[in-house]
């Protein structure tokens, strides 16, 4: 299996413990580390590990980080894995999602059960995004007025336990069967950061399917930068922008 991951600004004991769950899986890895920040500040940590390292100083986004990766590997490797740097894999993970996606399925593409630090299950299959959604998930009077959708938009309502269909894979970790990635094009590089995983999963429907697995599960350091970091919540709002340039503002499900 392939695996990008594309690092910046994240502390250097995470990604640490990400690089080590990755070595801990039951399954042959070709691994590709897309460093992102100014200086190179993981290439000494990069070198203790079995690795292919990059440095991109320019920092092109999250997005082209793993296109260019993808696209250098050239493997025929069937599975790509897109993975952020603050994820630690459980044991077997990796397994079950290839396991999955080797079963005769029109799902080619999983996602795994996603804790948090203090093991709270976090909610990051999500419906295909209309704009109130993202205002409803964004501030916590919209939630309680309009509870119902949030709960709708979140899937709060399945049973998390038994795999179920998504409409959105998230960045922070899927599994993605190499020739459908290829066939999309990778992502759009238009979106430096956030929502491009969105985007991407738009271009997944009708092609074929996205599968939430629980039997896959990862420990996620989720920041929300975007909650805490005046830059990041502009470029947040300016990948929104985009998405909804692109695909309408007023979409009919």
């Amino acid at each position: 299996m392939d695996v990008v991951v594309v690092v910046f600004d994240t502390p250097s004991n995470i990604f640490e413990s990400t690089l080590d769950s990755l070595l801990n899986q039951d399954l042959p890895l070709h691994i590709q580390v897309v460093d992102h920040s100014s200086s190179g500040d993981y290439s000494r940590t990069c070198q203790s590990y079995p690795i292919i390292y990059h440095h991109r100083p320019e920092n092109p986004g999250y997005g082209a980080g793993n296109n260019r990766a993808f696209q250098e590997i050239q493997s025929h490797a069937p599975y790509f894995l897109i993975l952020n740097p603050d994820v630690i894999l459980h044991r077997g993970c990796l397994r079950a999602m290839v396991d999955y996606l080797n079963q005769p399925s029109k799902a080619e593409v999983v996602v795994p059960m996603v804790i948090d630090p203090s093991g709270e299950l976090q909610y990051l299959c999500h419906r295909l995004p209309r704009p109130w959604d993202l205002l409803i998930r964004r501030w916590s009077f919209g939630r309680k007025i309009w509870r119902q959708r949030h709960q709708e938009y979140e899937y709060r309502s399945q049973d998390y336990r038994n795999p179920f269909l998504t409409e959105t894979a998230s960045g922070s970790c899927l599994c993605i069967k190499t020739d459908l990635f290829r066939e999309l094009g990778g992502f759009d590089e238009r979106f430096f950061l956030y929502m491009e995983d969105v985007d991407l999963s738009k271009r997944i429907h009708g092609k074929s399917e996205i599968i939430f697995l629980p039997s896959a599960k990862i420990t996620h350091h989720h920041s929300r930068a975007s909650y805490h970091s005046l830059h990041y919540l502009i470029q947040h709002i300016v990948s929104i922008f985009k998405y909804f340039n692109k695909w309408g503002w007023l979409p009919i499900r």
